[in-house]
């Protein structure tokens, strides 16, 4: 199968992972097989290039991606950033301060272009949330607030995370930066205007993704812009309704092979 008109940019959790965050032999398979085919693979996620590489260390992934929700553009085969953007602090630490002080049970992290800072009390730290997100450097907020800040991540339960939102909204920092639900636990900052569809359309304008169709596969709140800036979409049968209600396509779940159900079973109907 010819693949070379097409890109393929894939959300992690809920999407190419299934629900043992593990990305299973069919999807493997579909993934060299498109890239033999010429086609373009990449990923769209909210995790750093060290995570992307650790769990993704037998998946070649060919085409630059989006990293930090949209916040990095990483050229995985040069192991380098195209663009990265910066979270504007002014004020934050404030925010932040208010957080760990009334809701320490809240975790936090602080994202850089080459650091993972765990700003909450140690005492509260949840063990399986920083298992998930290593490499991972225990910090305070004010060691953190030296560095450029790529997001901002608030772990918890939705109840709390819904106030935090508030918070933030009511003291007017939606004109400052944005806000994402990445899952139902995890909420995020992002540099204003920033998102997995901005970070598409600067992808979009490399030479290497001339000429290309391109598609991506996403399952939550923080792939709406993904599949909106893409020319084809898709969403698993395990996404938000939402999700579903938006993309173009909707593909076996995430535990039955969502990407090799994209490889294989639609792009070779696509008219090009």
């Amino acid at each position: 199968m010819d693949y070379s008109n097409f890109a393929l940019f894939s959300d992690l959790d809920g999407t190419l992972f299934n629900s043992n965050t593990m990305v299973s032999e069919e999807n493997k398979k579909a993934i060299y097989k498109f890239q033999e085919g010429g086609g373009l693979f990449a990923v769209s996620t909210g995790r750093t290039q060290y995570k992307v590489k650790s769990i993704l260390s037998d998946i070649v992934i060919n085409a630059p991606s989006i990293l930090y929700n949209g916040s990095g553009v990483y050229d995985f085969m040069e192991d380098a950033y195209i663009k990265t953007y910066k979270v504007d602090k002014k004020n934050i630490d404030n925010m932040i301060s208010w957080v760990i002080k009334n809701m320490p049970e809240v975790n936090i992290q602080v994202y850089t272009e080459y650091e993972n800072l765990f700003i909450s009390p140690v005492d509260t730290i949840n063990h399986d949330f920083i298992s998930n997100h290593k490499p991972c450097k225990i910090s305070n907020l004010d060691i953190a607030w030296k560095e450029e800040w790529l997001k901002v991540l608030f772990q918890g339960k939705k109840e709390t995370l819904e106030i935090i939102s508030d918070k933030f909204t009511s003291n007017n920092f939606a004109d400052q930066v944005d806000f994402v639900y990445s899952s139902d636990e995890f909420f995020e900052i992002l540099p204003k205007g920033v998102n997995k569809g901005s970070a598409l359309n600067l992808i979009k304008e490399l030479p290497q993704l001339n000429n290309r169709i391109i598609c991506a596969i996403g399952d939550f709140n923080n792939d709406i812009e993904l599949l909106n800036n893409a020319d084809i979409s898709f969403a698993p049968s395990n996404a938000l309704n939402e999700i579903k209600n938006m993309a173009k396509f909707i593909t076996r779940s995430n535990d039955e092979h969502a990407i090799e159900d994209v490889i294989n079973n639609f792009l070779p109907k696509m008219k090009l």
